[in-house]
């Protein structure tokens, strides 16, 4: 990457918050509010790329939460998955994953839950479900469409004390959109039943596609605000209380690792 610099700041992300954070400083226009560029930082400690300025949590809060109509391609992709037996035959499967990974089904919280389709498959499969989502655009479907209990905020909004405990917290492509991970993840926890599973997915800034594309990698993005690697990911999910399992690809986990190497190495 060209034009980098050395600069100084602590690391937001504070996976290793005994470490000071240097961080290594990339332009990158961007043309969207609040500001009309914005530098990509790479702590040189824990490799966690995230934007400099780093945005607020009101201004994440009013990117989403002003959100009301859903545009073409999230018509297509979030809100009408029922046009598309693919799309709904993939939720489907997620859902039979669940029940597989706790071996019955029970209380499911998907945060980040867009229009609810997974939701309603793992309803439709005996599951109890709740939803959060920050986007009216995609909630207000859940809700008045789809029949799903979805609570229309952030995550570190919730107040636990109030909230039941799930046996299944999942965030698909979640994290990286996330202000404060860390006050996030603790949040969770504390909804977590005893022995609770938590499912997430978010771009591993370390693979190789990523340091091959640099900045044109497609995962660099306005709203992806913070890209972790799995050391990162293994230290802010220990801070949280959480204790990492296994980290797969998406597209081959499976809740029983033979499976899972069975389909990602299968046999001539």
């Amino acid at each position: 990457m060209c034009g980098q610099v050395t600069m100084r700041r602590p690391c937001f992300f504070a996976a290793f918050p005994d470490r000071s954070g240097e961080l290594a400083a990339f332009p990158l226009s961007v043309g969207q509010p609040p500001v009309p560029s914005w530098r990509m930082t790479e702590c040189q400690q824990c490799g966690v790329v995230s934007p400099v300025p780093y945005p607020s949590a009101d201004e994440i809060d009013s990117f989403y939460s002003t959100a009301v109509v859903p545009n073409d391609w999230e018509v297509v992709h979030y809100v009408r998955l029922d046009l598309n037996p693919k799309a709904i035959a993939g939720t489907e499967h997620l859902a039979d994953q669940f029940t597989r990974l706790l071996g019955r089904p029970g209380k499911l919280l998907e945060v980040g839950c867009a229009s609810g389709w997974v939701l309603k498959a793992a309803r439709d499969r005996g599951w109890t479900v709740r939803g959060v989502e920050l986007a009216p655009k995609f909630s207000s479907f859940a809700r008045n469409e789809l029949g799903l209990d979805v609570y229309e905020g952030a995550v570190t909004s919730i107040d636990p004390d109030s909230w039941p405990r799930f046996d299944v917290l999942a965030a698909f492509d979640v994290f990286e959109h996330l202000q404060d991970p860390v006050a996030a993840l603790k949040v969770l926890r504390a909804i977590a039943a005893d022995g609770a599973y938590l499912l997430l997915t978010t771009p591993d800034v370390s693979a190789t596609v990523s340091r091959f594309w640099g900045l044109r990698w497609r995962q660099v993005l306005p709203s992806h605000i913070n890209y972790s690697t799995p050391a990162s990911m293994a230290a802010v999910l220990a801070r949280s209380g959480w204790a990492l399992e296994r980290i797969s690809e998406p597209r081959y986990w499976d809740p029983v690792p033979s499976r899972e190497r069975s389909g990602r190495w299968p046999s001539s």
